[in-house]
């Protein structure tokens, strides 16, 4: 209710992270990606970053740990269009902040002890759950409980290498570490697992 129905930030940051989560799974298979669209990821994450600061990152994360157990971190550094992907992040959310730090003296102190001191380290009164708050939240959304923990475990049954199978394996460790992201946290909402259910449903779908 809170994302769909009201269109709030967490809905414009579903959008930014799951099209640049869906379109890095793309562009990462492919040894010579096409230029337009890793710069488009880099608008994407940029626009992610834009809409709710750090949350932008987050699934980043996972996308991070694929690359690693999956060997394809060299592909990064065989084109430059990674490297200015990253530079278009850099310059148009490096930009605004310096802009707004220009015009509000203190905002990048701000917005630090928010996203990370007030609301990741500390918690916001009345948001300071369990460890396990986002899981038990999942397992009782999910219309049939604790099966849905069946997506993890099906990364263990011996899949065929086929394209499926590696968007299972992205699929799970981005929302892995999503979770452990939102876990640490001490601030905990459930809006805050939005970006997670678009990805945790193709996973499933394909499962």
């Amino acid at each position: 209710a809170h994302a769909g129905q009201s269109g709030d930030y967490e809905m414009l940051l579903c959008f930014f992270t799951t099209a640049y989560l869906l379109l890095l799974f793309e562009v990462l298979h492919h040894r010579r990606p096409d230029p337009g669209r890793v710069l488009l990821c880099g608008l994407l994450i940029a626009g992610a970053v834009l809409t709710k600061g750090v949350a932008g990152l987050a699934p980043g994360v996972g996308v991070f740990a694929y690359v690693l157990i999956k060997g394809r971190w060299p592909r990064l550094f065989r084109t430059p269009w990674y490297a200015l992907a990253g530079v278009v992040v850099v310059v148009l959310v490096g930009g605004f902040y310096l802009l707004r730090e220009h015009l509000a003296p203190g905002y990048l102190a701000a917005v630090a002890d928010n996203e990370l001191g007030h609301r990741f380290l500390r918690g916001m009164n009345g948001h300071i759950q369990a460890p396990y708050y986002y899981v038990q939240y999942i397992i009782e959304l999910f219309s049939l409980g604790p099966l849905v923990l069946l997506l993890f475990g099906a990364l263990f049954l011996g899949w065929k290498p086929t394209r499926s199978a590696a968007f299972l394996t992205y699929a799970n460790l981005v929302a892995l570490s999503l979770f452990l992201v939102l876990s640490f946290s001490r601030t905990k909402i459930f809006w805050y697992a939005v970006p997670i259910y678009p990805i945790v449903s193709i996973a499933l779908a394909i499962v």
